[in-house]
């Protein structure tokens, strides 16, 4: 009777058992279920992150790899091609801008290429027909979950903007080599983040034809070494506040310039930041620091202010989409009597979706430079524009696109040309 009993209890209690596992499993199953549903609500409410695969290329499948390639040419005009203040250009010119890229499809680790070039053909002025491109990779190593190793190199083939202060009075704009490539550890944990990267840049300007005769762009040519330190709570979290440490040296090849200066420096910055979300899907970044860059030239005074970085992504409506970045902080010049440039740029842009296939983009942004040294000079550029995407179907999108610039000098300096100009674009893009 006894044993009767106890049996009796016992398989009560493992019937018991197995419900409440049963039911807990099935409320877990239910959660993770609610969970992928939401996310993938949430992912079809975002303007941004919507996924639309009738409308996106779909790869030409190579084994692990997905190669994409495309095709971009754009129709463009401008009133005023040199970005000249006084006896203004006009010009029409096509650009075909080729890119292939291949991605990787790991369990784990990454390892990616990319080949992208433009090519320029004006109707009136071919002095101005160019060709620019890069071409690199991007590597991640995972050695767990949380810690990887990325790798990245990168050359790139470019040509100087007209009205760049850096490049003026020249009959071509000047051609110049950039060689990168970075590298470092990263930790994405349950509790806190941590990066520690290094990353190398090596410049290399040819010499350019003005008015005057040859300039020696060699004074250009330079190296800078860049390292970068950040700890914080693990972003993984919807507010995740760090600190960060960076440190650039800049190292020009020919020790004293033309105008007899060693531009040579080093630059150290610090402050702190913060990673959150504004929605369950878009995370914003924030950081605030302070930057001191010391020329090795005793005729420099160092330089020393604010410096921010910020990405900021707010989205009111499922069609609608605000973004605000900006960033601050000091640029190189080998302008003469002039150390550096605390440069400051905003940007405030939209994305509004009309269909399901057009999107209009309107935007506006402010750039400055604050020229410090012997003398001092300043810049100011207002641009603004506006984009309209239509997205005809997964291989052919267009884009119409109208731009004005407006540089100003509000110093008077020689150094700097004021100007506006007016562009307009028509872009067709065939991608597979």
């Amino acid at each position: 009777m006894i044993k009767k009993t106890m049996a009796r209890k016992f398989t009560n209690r493992l019937s018991l058992s197995i419900l409440l596992t049963g039911t807990f499993l099935a409320n877990q199953a239910l959660a993770s279920s609610n969970d992928t549903l939401m996310y993938q609500r949430n992912m079809e409410l975002s303007v941004f992150s919507r996924q639309q695969p009738g409308l996106n290329a779909d790869g030409i499948l190579i084994g692990n790899y997905r190669l994409y390639p495309s095709v971009t040419t754009d129709f463009e005009y401008t009133d005023n091609l040199f970005a000249s203040q006084t006896n203004k250009q006009d010009d029409f010119f096509l650009k075909i801008k080729p890119s292939v890229s291949l991605r990787s499809d790991f369990d784990r680790h990454s390892l990616d290429f990319f080949l992208n070039a433009e090519q320029r053909y004006h109707n009136r002025f071919s002095t101005e027909n160019r060709l620019e491109y890069n071409f690199g990779t991007n590597s991640r190593y995972d050695l767990t979950g949380d810690v990887s190793f990325p790798l990245s190199v990168k050359y790139e083939k470019e040509i100087s903007s007209r009205g760049d202060p850096d490049d003026t009075n020249v009959i071509k704009p000047t051609e110049y080599n950039i060689l990168s490539s970075g590298t470092g550890i990263t930790y994405v944990g349950q509790m806190f983040d941590f990066d520690a990267l290094i990353g190398i840049r090596d410049y290399s300007y040819d010499d350019a034809l003005t008015l005057l005769g040859t300039r020696n762009n060699q004074d250009r040519n330079r190296t800078e070494i860049n390292g970068r330190l950040r700890l914080g709570l693990s972003s993984r979290n919807d507010f995740a506040p760090y600190v960060f440490s960076d440190y650039r040296k800049i190292s020009y090849d020919d020790k004293i310039d033309d105008q007899g200066f060693n531009r040579s420096a080093h630059e150290i910055e610090g402050g702190i930041g913060a990673r959150f979300k504004l929605s369950s899907l878009t995370t914003s970044s924030l950081e605030v620091g302070y930057v001191n860059y010391h020329p090795d030239d005793p005729m420099f005074s160092n330089v020393r202010d604010l410096s921010y970085r910020a990405n900021i992504v707010w989205e009111p409506s499922t069609l609608t989409a605000f973004s605000l970045s900006g960033q601050r902080g000091v640029s190189v010049t080998t302008l003469n009597n002039l150390t550096a440039s605390v440069d400051t740029l905003v940007n405030l842009g939209a994305t509004y979706e009309l269909t399901p296939v057009i999107f209009v983009r309107p935007g506006v942004s402010y750039e400055q430079k604050d020229y410090k040294g012997v003398v001092s000079a300043k810049l100011e550029k207002i641009s603004t524009g506006l984009n309209i995407d239509y997205k005809m179907n997964k291989n052919m999108w267009w884009t119409a696109q109208y731009q004005y610039i407006d540089q100003k000098d509000p110093k008077n300096s020689p150094s700097i040309s004021e100007y506006d100009q007016n562009t307009f674009l028509i872009s067709l893009k065939l991608q597979f």
